[in-house]
């Protein structure tokens, strides 16, 4: 079965992703091989392509080759048709000849074999019953856990998606992987299609999803309150443990954090999951759960999300989110067009996407943001207000996005950030950045090492030069809204 793509992910095509195909007589010319394999050296692997059960075994039976695959068929067979099962047995399992086996039906051999066909027929039926069991049950634990936004679908993402897996399930010692970029950049959406198609592989067959995310911003243009963030470690570990714990040993009070650690350590090794920590950033005592993060990645792939970086802590990996380019924008954009029913969007020239896309760049939330609001204004009108921070909606987009990191920053760094928008984004910008600021290098340095953390600002170049950029929205806002914070 081959991975599926989620570049363009919509609900109908999630839902699809949990409802596998199959060509029920090539599986039941796999069983045939794999019964005759399991006969002869105890192991088989014909039928390993089925990637939930396999994915679903516990650490038991991935160390019995997943031989519990047959063993559970042939005994539903046994129940459902025994002579047919006596049959397998003793012609495939003992290896005795079929003018021995026709025997338990009172067959010729001619009779036999097409008996047997039956038989292996049936038991593919049942093996696949069972898969598609597996991948229902998969589904309903995926959408209980990912927030509403899995649902939409979305675009550029394939890139990301295989390389993130390639750095969580393709390394010997892999680390932990952080998904970190600017608010609204999609870090929560990467993640939730990297979870998606690590279950669909079967890679996994449990998904861990716990959230510190306190607000949402919606396409309307307005922040709502989440109830109930998980802000502490204490509260992330709680919600974790009854995700993923379900036997009743489990469910008993956990008296210690040393205990709730070890009885996860415990379930993810018997159980392949992915954990996913999002909103990292609002954690209000993140020093206390790194150290438990390292310890639960000895036993599952763990994957964060964050507008902050984590440079000091060797073991995590970060990928930092990079916006949309031009064409997936536009994708973008005339998908929102044709969802929200605005037909005036049709209309738009190459001219007048380009007008947008220097505006906002390849933000997905304020590109939203913006198509939503062609419902009321006309383009140039919207991207005015953009521009100049009028406007409810767009006041709240930049409070959502931008006003925490800037909270966040002394004035030196806040005087570095606005020098950005005065500076060229070439090889060489440096220079112009220390001039402009007027700070000493050594302060400058490193107000442009503390913005790059908060994915204010972008460090490009090699390893021998760098220079400094920011998003077309980011300078938007430090041109007119920023005025109003300061």
């Amino acid at each position: 079965m081959a991975a599926i793509s989620c570049t363009m992910f919509g609900m109908n095509a999630l839902l699809a992703a949990f409802t596998p195909t199959i060509d029920i007589e090539q599986l039941q010319k796999d069983i045939h091989k794999a019964l005759k394999q399991y006969a002869r050296t105890g192991r088989h692997d014909a039928i390993s392509y089925l990637r939930a059960s396999r994915a679903s075994m516990a650490k038991h039976e991935r160390d019995d080759g997943g031989n519990h695959v047959l063993r559970d068929a042939l005994e539903q067979l046994r129940r459902s048709h025994p002579i047919h099962h006596e049959l397998l047995c003793i012609h495939l399992l003992e290896g005795k000849p079929m003018s021995i086996a026709c025997r338990v039906g009172n067959w010729g051999e001619s009779t036999a074999y097409r008996e047997q066909q039956f038989a292996l027929r049936q038991l593919a039926e049942i093996v696949w019953e069972a898969e598609k069991r597996i991948y229902q049950e998969l589904e309903a634990r995926f959408f209980q856990r990912v927030s509403p936004s899995a649902m939409g679908k979305v675009f550029g993402l394939d890139r990301a998606i295989r390389r993130v897996l390639e750095l969580l399930f393709e390394r010997e010692n892999r680390p932990i992987v952080l998904i970190e970029g600017v608010g609204g950049i999609g870090k929560t959406t990467l993640a939730e299609r990297v979870a998606l198609q690590a279950i669909v592989n079967g890679q996994v067959n449990d998904l861990g999803w716990v959230s510190a995310q306190m607000m949402r911003f919606t396409t309307d243009g307005a922040i709502r309150p989440l109830p109930d963030p998980l802000r502490s470690t204490t509260l992330l570990l709680d919600a974790l443990t009854t995700q993923l714990l379900e036997d009743a040993e489990s469910a008993a009070p956990v008296t210690t954090l040393e205990r709730q650690v070890w009885l996860l350590q415990r379930q993810l090794k018997e159980k392949p999951s992915l954990l996913v920590f999002d909103n990292l950033e609002t954690v209000t005592d993140l020093e206390a759960l790194l150290p438990i993060l390292r310890k639960l990645s000895n036993s599952a792939p763990i994957l964060l999300t964050s507008r902050m970086s984590l440079p000091v802590e060797s073991e995590i990996y970060h990928y930092r989110m990079q916006e949309l380019d031009e064409n997936d924008a536009k994708a973008l954009a005339n998908y929102e067009a044709e969802l929200r029913g605005i037909s005036a969007w049709r209309q738009a020239t190459e001219s007048e996407f380009a007008a947008l896309y220097e505006t906002v760049g390849g933000n997905p939330m304020a590109l939203k943001l913006v198509l939503g609001q062609l419902r009321y204004h006309a383009l140039d009108d919207i991207l005015a207000d953009v521009r100049a921070a009028r406007g409810k909606s767009i006041k709240e987009m930049y409070r959502y996005i931008y006003q925490r990191a800037w909270k966040q920053l002394s004035s030196e760094e806040r005087t570095v950030l606005l020098t950005l928008p005065l500076v060229a984004p070439r090889p060489g910008n440096v220079t112009f950045i220390l001039e402009a600021s007027g700070l000493p290098p050594e302060t400058t340095r490193d107000a442009l090492r503390r913005l790059v953390d908060l994915n204010l600002v972008d460090r490009r170049g090699d390893l021998r030069e760098s220079y400094y950029t920011i998003h077309s929205l980011t300078r938007a806002f430090l041109e007119e809204q920023i005025l109003q914070w300061r």
